[in-house]
């Protein structure tokens, strides 16, 4: 298959434009940096920047998935997936979000650095109920239902 052979493309344009833009933020001498604006906490913003914009040129380059669209253009029904395993992938991931940005501070020895942990860790644990009642709830308003996935969770 031709994207196969695009993949190591993708992969080094990750690690040939991560050192350009860390250095940016990451430096002192970097434009970025310099602004006083931009503060990264455990390098997210850089790590997140990078794998977002190589995550939508793969996209681009690979284009939608076989079997996805008519020829007409119109979408065909995808067949559901596993509410279990969706919501076990879900709590692993929120498990991982914690432990991962939580030790992130690498110490909690000076004034404030147990309050800032507190309050990533709060602000982390709030964050997954929020973004699933949004997104629940503009599902709803927007379709005039409950929505399919929620039904199914109710059966």
């Amino acid at each position: 298959m031709p994207v196969l052979r695009l993949l190591p493309l993708l992969h080094s344009h990750h690690w040939l434009g991560l050192p350009p833009v860390s250095h940016w933020a990451w430096d002192a001498t970097g434009w970025l940096a310099q602004t006083g604006y931009y503060r990264d906490f455990a390098g997210s913003g850089v790590v997140h920047l990078m794998g977002g914009t190589c995550a939508v040129i793969g996209c681009y380059i690979i284009g939608p998935r076989e079997g996805r669209f008519r020829k007409d253009g119109e979408p065909l029904d995808m067949p559901g997936h596993s509410v279990p395993l969706a919501g076990l992938g879900g709590f692993i991931l929120i498990f991982g979000f914690l432990a991962f940005n939580g030790g992130s501070q690498a110490q909690i020895a000076h004034e404030g650095d147990g309050d800032l942990v507190a309050w990533l860790l709060s602000t982390l644990s709030l964050e997954p109920p929020l973004g699933g009642w949004l997104c629940f709830s503009s599902t709803s308003f927007y379709s005039n239902s409950l929505g399919a996935s929620f039904c199914a969770l109710m059966e």
